[in-house]
């Protein structure tokens, strides 16, 4: 690509860089004008190459060649309106071969443009063209009369001796016209920005302010001069670093616009690589995508100070298209809707970093994403009724979509979206997907976001593809992804690139590198950029096959995609054969690094293929080795055969489909009222089926009032994230029952505020389970604190009535009846518990395990195994406690230390039992102080690491202390 490059750059010989139109012809008023610059003065009293109208001489600009045209006095509108012409003779023909022919010159017209200077009380008046870096025979030049085909003047300048080989410049196309743009500015709003500027680069980030705008008048090419207003732009300081040549955003007033663009940045073209950037827009450009416009233009800033002006030459500058409705309509689309991340928080925290010496942010700056949308021209939009709805509209997709709550292709226009993202990484942006670099528009018509691309940074070699934010699991992204990859990377794309940038690009390249040599443009990353995304498609075919099950009718696989892009399942091929069985359709596609259950629905076809073996029918343990699963990148045809590993993963299967796993669903019941506002969902009183599982997630408040009476059946549950306030009252509680002997209960897990339970009763609820998941009580808090006030459970079905782990308690009215297993369960509990009464246990009363709790007034009657049950250093401290029928009354064990400040325990084989079962725990400790045995075959049994203290006595330790407190047979 380089060699034809510079070809075309060889055929293209000549560019006319215009200058400003004249601020003041008249000489009386020669000192309103700018003073002529230093490097023109000289000319002035040099002998010109040629003498005339105008005065011609031959200067070096920097890295420029020029031919500067000076005339003094008056400057009559027919010399202002006329073009003038540059005829170059070089030495050596085969330069000017162009379509195949040799011309004898180049020639070049182009309408004056001069600028006014003041000099020792005249007015001069210059113009200027770039002449490239050839030998030349001769040079003709003069100007034409607008609307007559006559000279006013014409000389042939005969390159002399010692000037016959110019300094080297890079030839540039002749097609290519680069504007003016000149703006004014008072020195004082200047020096404002001078301001700005340097506590920019003070801090090492530049942080927009409301008031950093200051009043401007610009002026492009012919055009009348307009109001407007200017302040500095850029995030980082490379746009501020050079002392003259700083980055600005310009607003125009009303409707006045600079070619098309009202709002528009001018900037150094290194801050946006040179000409990268209008490569990259001009691409996205000719495939229908969005873009901005992106022009070159030689920039002048006048400074006023009274009478006096200081002109600044900031050179070729780069004019970027604000976001501005003006581009959708440059794009053919309509609405004005465009909206991004704010970005506020995130250079908020960088700047926060650098004051403190750090280079990296506090947090993950993906964290700023969420929840922060915002619109240009937001304020404006919003007092129109309708484009207030589309906004609301487009905030919730793009933050729906940000925080993983709505697929992509409900979000954005996704063919849009895959097109863009495999043209940034063919142009090796990777800057642009950035998401604080992603711009979208709202498109009223198909309610979804197209992208708009900006700061590309063109230029990288990828060593793999990059792709869109949060798409990896997102299927029909990743379809349209892959055929845009395969249609972006393939060979006639990037030949058909390379002759579009030859043919529309290149002659605004060349001028680009003509004023910056350092910006040269090498489009080799392309071909690289391009192998690396074929590769990216020819290694995305791994996927691995399981057998979960067959019957008559189908064979279900597990598949795991290992691929970056999805994969689509074709079907079943037999060996030797076609394809026997296809896949569902609602299951054939398989999103990056998911594992999902495919059903092929088995043919005739199949089954004949199978039967014809001398057996009956497929049968996996034999059979596996006959078929392979076709596969391919979903979007693409690159299909992959893969075997079968004939073995299910039960315990997988079990796990995904667990309730514990399932998203919310509080929306399908009607008997639920759901304020998003004060996020509260609410039971409505009455007689209510719950009929199937109840999932309610975290971030709610779930209440339940008196009167409601909620029938668990065909083993539904309530498994909440949010704590519960259920408040019934004595003469109406709130009531959880299961009719049919099937429910099975409420848990509340990990909740973060306290749920409170009063005047609740509880019915014939079993422990939630499902599919390898299970808590161990009908009613389970789980790290949720909970307060409790009378409250019945009776006829529990779980392992036990209630259990509470890892949290903070507080309970005062507890009775617990009729169940068959454990009555209480704590683990790792604190708090007090008071007023608890426990009847008619099958197995344990009350079960504490790591637990530090207060327990005061309570009655624990015909239990069958123990009555209190403390293990693994537990501390607890009870009062009033009274223990009927039992068959070991109070039992601790391994480290638990047990006061009892005064108790009653009547019909018990042992009263108080004391363990150490396994050594790593300290010796156990019970306390007794007013206690009172009544018909206790043995009161006290510890072995000898553990106490049991009365009176101030230790009982002694019995031999068989284990085997005495061991459960009844």
């Amino acid at each position: 690509m380089r060699s034809c490059i510079m070809m075309y750059r060889n055929l293209s010989i000549l560019v006319i860089l215009y200058c400003f139109v004249s601020c003041n012809t008249s000489t009386n008023q020669s000192s309103n004008l700018p003073e002529l610059p230093d490097k023109y003065q000289g000319l002035i009293s040099e002998t010109p190459l040629h003498k005339d109208i105008f005065d011609v001489h031959l200067i070096t600009d920097g890295r420029i060649q020029k031919l500067i045209y000076i005339t003094e006095g008056l400057l009559t509108d027919t010399m202002k309106g006329s073009k003038t012409f540059v005829h170059l003779f070089p030495k050596d023909k085969k330069n000017l071969i162009k379509d195949g022919k040799t011309r004898s010159f180049v020639n070049r017209d182009f309408q004056a443009n001069v600028i006014s200077y003041s000099y020792k009380g005249k007015t001069y008046h210059i113009d200027f063209t770039v002449v490239p870096n050839l030998d030349y025979v001769k040079i003709e030049t003069g100007q034409r009369f607008k609307g007559a085909k006559i000279r006013a003047w014409s000389k042939v300048i005969t390159v002399a001796e010692g000037i016959d080989h110019f300094e080297p410049i890079v030839c540039i196309s002749g097609d290519q016209e680069v504007s003016v743009v000149r703006i004014e500015i008072s020195i004082d709003d200047y020096n404002k920005l001078k301001a700005k500027r340097d506590k920019a680069l003070k801090a090492g980030i530049l942080i927009g302010e409301a008031d950093d705008y200051v009043p401007v008048k610009v002026k492009a090419g012919n055009d009348a001069q307009m109001k407007g207003s200017m302040r500095l732009k850029g995030d980082w300081t490379d746009h501020l670093k050079d002392e003259e040549k700083w980055s600005f955003r310009v607003k125009l007033k009303g409707d006045n616009t600079v070619m098309g663009m009202r709002k528009f940045s001018l900037q150094h073209p290194k801050t946006r690589g040179y000409a990268g950037e209008y490569i990259a827009h001009e691409v996205c450009r000719k495939e229908d995508l969005i873009a901005l416009q992106y022009k070159f233009v030689h920039v002048y800033v006048d400074k006023v100070d009274g009478d006096n002006v200081t002109t600044l030459d900031f050179g070729l500058f780069a004019m970027e298209e604000a976001f501005d409705k003006k581009i959708l309509q440059n794009s053919n689309r309509s609405g004005d809707l465009i909206l991004k991340f704010n970005e506020d928080m995130l250079w908020q925290e960088r700047l926060y970093s650098r004051q403190a010496g750090k280079w990296w942010l506090l947090f993950d700056r993906d964290q700023y994403r969420i929840g922060c949308a915002t619109f240009f021209s937001e304020e404006k939009n919003l007092k129109d009724p309708d484009k207030r709805v589309d906004m609301e509209m487009a905030k919730n997709l793009i933050e729906g979509y940000s925080e993983g709550n709505l697929p992509a292709e409900e979000v954005f226009d996704i063919e849009e979206v895959a097109k863009f993202t495999a043209i940034c990484n063919l142009l090796g942006s990777t800057h642009a997907l950035i998401w604080h670099n992603l711009r979208f528009y709202y498109n009223p018509n198909t309610s979804r976001l197209e992208p708009i691309g900006f700061d590309y940074e063109i230029g990288e070699k990828f060593v793999k593809v990059h792709e869109f934010f949060e798409s990896q699991h997102q299927v029909a992204y990743s379809k349209a992804f892959a055929s845009a990859l395969q249609k972006y990377s393939s060979p006639e794309y990037v030949e058909e690139l390379d002759k579009f940038y030859k043919d529309k690009l290149a002659s605004v390249v060349n001028i680009v590198e003509a004023y910056y040599s350092e910006g040269k443009y090498d489009p080799e990353f392309i071909k690289h950029n391009a192998r690396i995304m074929q590769k990216h498609l020819k290694s995305n075919g791994n996927f691995m096959v399981t057998f979960e099950y067959a019957n008559d009718d189908e064979i279900a696989l597990r598949i795991t995609n290992y691929s970056h892009l999805a994969q689509e399942m074709l079907g079943l091929k037999g060996k030797g054969k076609g394809i026997l069985a296809l896949p569902n359709d609602t299951c054939k596609y398989i999103g990056r690094g998911q594992s999902k259950l495919v059903i092929f629905e088995l043919s005739s076809k199949f089954k004949s293929y199978f039967e014809g073996r001398r057996k009956k029918g497929f049968d996996i343990s034999k059979d596996y080795s006959l078929l392979k699963v076709v596969g391919t990148i979903a979007g693409i045809n690159n299909e992959v055969l893969k075997p079968i590993i004939p073995f299910n993963d039960i315990e997988r299967k079990e796990l995904s489909s667990s309730v514990i796993r399932q998203p919310s669903n509080i929306k399908l019941f009607d008997f639920l009222y759901i304020d998003e506002t004060d996020k509260t969902i609410t039971f409505q009183s009455g007689d209510r089926v719950l009929d199937k599982n109840m999932i309610i997630p975290a971030g709610y408040t779930v209440i339940a009032r008196e009167g409601l009476r909620l029938d668990f059946q065909k083993k539904a549950q309530i498994i909440s994230y949010s704590p519960l306030k259920f408040k019934g009252t004595k003469e109406r509680p709130v009531v959880l029952l299961s009719s049919d002997n099937t429910g099975k209960g409420l848990a509340v897990l990990q909740a973060a505020e306290k749920s409170e339970l009063s005047w609740v009763r509880v019915e014939n609820l079993s422990s939630p389970s499902h599919k390898g998941w299970s808590t161990f009580g009908g009613i389970t808090f789980f790290e949720s604190p909970l307060k409790i006030e009378s409250v019945i459970i009776s006829n529990s079905r779980g392992a036990n009535a209630i259990s509470i782990a890892r949290t903070d308690v507080e309970i005062k009215g507890l009775t617990i009846s009729d169940t068959k297993r454990n009555g209480f369960r704590g683990d790792f509990i604190k708090g007090a518990i008071s007023e608890l009464k426990i009847v008619d246990i099958g197995i344990n009363g009350i079960h504490l395990h790591n637990c530090e709790v207060q327990i005061t007034d309570v009655s624990i009657r015909n239990i069958g195994e123990k009555g209190l049950y403390v293990l693994r250093e537990s501390i607890v401290v009870i009062d009033a406690l009274k223990i009927e029928k039992s068959d070991v009354s109070i039992y601790a064990n391994n480290g638990s230390l047990v006061k009892v400040i005064k108790a009653t325990i009547e019909n018990a084989r042992i009263g108080i039992g004391a363990l150490r079962t396994h050594s790593q725990f300290k010796e156990t400790r019970i306390e007794l102080g007013d206690i009172e045995f009544k018909s206790v075959e043995t009161n006290s049994v510890n072995d000898s690491n553990s106490e049991i203290i009365r009176n101030n006595k230790i009982n002694q330790p019995s031999l068989n202390a284990s085997k005495l407190i061991g459960l009844k047979k």
